[in-house]
């Protein structure tokens, strides 16, 4: 069985691979370390014990052009025995896919969680923002967000309630990039927001 998971947002891939091999005894193998010998050697069927093994390739399509073709009959022929898993750091092309017809594939877009969670930051909103800054969280989107979510904020520091924000926001960046928060990044930026979310402003 082959099964590919690719695309740009590489945190999600990333993640819900390792989920699905978290309970698994597999062997990880860089693209651009294999070639046709360490290909055929990795991809023995069985081990010693007469399990099925199952082998991860990171960036599989970073291999050598000259070697790919002949890795990848290799890798259809084994694929029946051993299970195989591939992870992109980038969008495959449709070429790149059907190389391998009958592979389960995953693709994982580029999220739009940063935007999303900015949008929901408005008076009454609390339990939507809540959702899309977890979401955030997630995609690992944390310095981004950050980023954005103060430019967004001092558009309107007219308002004395964003203006604090605003100024709590300044002294979380500094205290972030200075290692002296008492509390995880996290937990201290949703804090801070969480207030410009309530019915009352």
């Amino acid at each position: 069985m082959i099964t590919i998971f690719h695309g740009e947002n590489t945190s999600l891939s990333k993640k819900k691979l390792q989920e699905k091999i978290s309970k698994i005894d597999s062997r990880w193998i860089d693209g651009s370390n294999l070639n046709i010998n360490t290909a055929s050697n990795l991809l023995e069927v069985n081990d010693l014990f007469g399990n099925t093994k199952t082998i991860v390739i990171s960036n599989y399509f970073n291999i050598k052009s000259r070697d790919l073709s002949q890795i990848s009959t290799i890798i259809k022929n084994k694929s029946t025995d051993i299970d195989i898993y591939m992870w992109q750091s980038k969008k495959l092309t449709l070429n790149q896919i059907k190389m391998f017809p009958d592979a389960s594939v995953h693709c994982f877009n580029k999220s739009n969680s940063v935007f999303d969670c900015i949008y929901s930051l408005k008076p009454g909103n609390t339990n939507q923002f809540i959702v899309h800054y977890q979401n955030v969280v997630e995609d690992n989107m944390f310095d981004l967000f950050l980023y954005l979510v103060k430019k967004e904020v001092k558009k309107k520091i007219s308002n004395p309630k964003y203006k604090k924000t605003y100024l709590s926001l300044i002294e979380l960046d500094l205290l972030n990039k200075t290692g002296k928060l008492a509390i995880k990044k996290e937990t201290a930026l949703k804090r801070t927001l969480l207030p410009i979310t309530k019915k009352n402003l």
